[in-house]
Parts: C-alpha cells; sequence; structure tokens
C-alpha cells in the first residue's frame, strides 16, 4: 500500500522541516520568497528560463511529505503539512503563468514566512 504523502515519505512533514532544502535553491527575501510583483504584499514573482518546471521543483521541495488535501481541475494540488500549512500548486494560472501558494494561516511553525503567493515566470530578456 502507498503512501498518501507527497513524494511517498513515511511520514507528515512540517513546513519548517521542508525550509533548507528549498531555501538552497530558492533563498528568502525576508519573509517570501521571489520579488514583489508590482509592490503587492501578497504576490510575488520568481524568474526562471523554464517556469513550468522550475514552479513543480519549488513545489515538489516546499511540499514534500505533505498530507494531499485535494486535487482539482487543471491539475491543481493541494497539500497539508504536518504544522497546518498548506502549499497550493497550480501549473497554469489566469495570468498565464504557474504558481505556488504558501498559506500559513493555520500554521503552529511557518518558520518566519508570511503567506504569499509565488508566480513562476519567464527570465527577462529569455
Amino acid at each position: 500500500m502507498g503512501s498518501s504523502y507527497k513524494g511517498g515519505t513515511s511520514y507528515q512533514h512540517s513546513f519548517r522541516e521542508n525550509l533548507p532544502e528549498v531555501t538552497a535553491d530558492y533563498p528568502l527575501n525576508g519573509n517570501h520568497f521571489g520579488t514583489s510583483h508590482h509592490g503587492s504584499t501578497w504576490t510575488y514573482e520568481i524568474e526562471a528560463d523554464n517556469p513550468s518546471e522550475a514552479a513543480k521543483a519549488f513545489y515538489d521541495k516546499i511540499g514534500l511529505g505533505g498530507a494531499f488535501y485535494k486535487y482539482g481541475a487543471n491539475g491543481l494540488e493541494i497539500v497539508e503539512m504536518s504544522d497546518g500549512t498548506r502549499i497550493v500548486y497550480r501549473p497554469i494560472t489566469k495570468s498565464g503563468s504557474p504558481a505556488v501558494e504558501i498559506n500559513i494561516q493555520k500554521s503552529d511553525d511557518n518558520g518566519g514566512v508570511k503567506s504569499h503567493k509565488i508566480h513562476f515566470v519567464k527570465k527577462k530578456g529569455k
């Protein structure tokens, strides 16, 4: 019988537990990932050569060991970490870019990261 945790882990990970692996490739910028999207305090951007691959890789790392909470249309996935953090992956959004949302509203151990959405966009000039 297979695991019900993302990545096939044997237990449910916490959000904080996954931060070191994620921040090695995607450094925190204060209490969020990426740079502010047009001055927003909710939406941020990470530039990548291949935004779809980068968004999926980010989600796979930040959501590792999360309990699958919900699947939706168009590839939407939501996992819940042991501390209550929910990670939402959207392979395509209304704006056309993939996005990962970090929702720490119910978290009791978020590692200082605030709730925010990260759009993965094509590197400028590429």
